[in-house]
């Protein structure tokens, strides 16, 4: 990749994106509680089909890491990846200090009669490091809602011993098509976290996943009221266009939308492999 413009704070030009349109500002401008979405987006990702995540991405991070090493998971959600890198021997910490997700990762431990994975519900920011400790592999995946981004990195490369992963989205199908109809600027994609590294004096390396799948029209409808927040007439006036540009199809009386997504694995290597 290209150096990053010497004249530009990356970890303030995150920041005060994040803050302007993250998915928490998203959330607080239309009134709903970050709870609220989580339990919204479980419903939500059941009725994706063919969405393949984590996919590829899980088989690269498995085909690194090894049985027996400690993986310290950061916004390890409903446990996605932490519960298969632990049915691989992996000794997992998950962080995830939403209520709700945490309530679904832990019944899936138990229901998994995992023993290898130690779960805190606490904020990635609120940590100390010796209260979390060194980990061989420190993994976020699009959990980097955090304030300081630049502090909540240096902590994570911190506690690594051999490799931090970070995953967040390179692009979709669908974010120039809401610059076009409503002039909406997306949230920070991952050229800003590669920028950020690159200017704590890290040359990360960095691959792209595409996966593409199917969603029902409206159930994409609705979590675009929550995240970037359309309001009625800008979610009529996106499905007239998905319609219209041939992105929609009908099947079983219901009528689906086709998507793209990319996701961005940057990876810091502090041990030779």
């Amino acid at each position: 990749m290209n150096r990053p413009a010497s004249d530009i704070d990356w970890a303030k030009a995150w920041d005060d994106a994040t803050a302007q349109r993250g998915l928490r500002a998203n959330l607080e401008r239309q009134g709903h509680s970050r709870e609220d979405f989580w339990q919204k987006y479980q419903s939500w990702m059941s009725l994706y089909v063919n969405r393949d995540y984590p996919g590829k991405l899980l088989e690269r991070i498995i085909g690194i890491t090894r049985g027996g090493e400690s993986l310290l998971d950061i916004g390890a959600g409903a446990g996605s990846f932490a519960i298969p890198l632990a049915k691989q021997g992996v000794k997992v910490t998950a962080i995830e200090p939403s209520p709700r997700q945490s309530g679904l990762l832990m019944a899936e431990i138990e229901k998994e009669l995992l023993a290898n994975i130690r779960l805190v519900s606490q904020p990635w920011e609120e940590l100390l490091p010796e209260e979390i400790g060194c980990h061989d592999h420190v993994m976020a995946v699009y959990s980097l809602e955090m304030e300081n981004i630049r502090l909540a990195l240096e902590k994570m490369i911190t506690l690594a011993a051999k490799n931090v992963f970070i995953v967040h989205t390179a692009g979709n199908d669908l974010r120039p098509i809401l610059k076009t109809l409503f002039g909406l600027q997306a949230s920070p994609d991952y050229i800003y976290i590669y920028n950020i590294l690159y200017q704590m004096g890290f040359s990360p390396d960095v691959e792209v996943f595409y996966r593409n799948y199917q969603i029902l029209l409206d159930v994409q409808l609705e979590m675009f009221s929550y995240n970037p927040g359309l309001n009625p007439e800008e979610l009529a006036k996106l499905k007239e266009h998905l319609t219209d540009s041939g992105k929609t199809f009908t099947e079983g009386g219901q009528v689906w939308l086709k998507r793209q997504n990319r996701d961005a694995l940057i990876w810091i290597k502090k041990e030779v492999q």
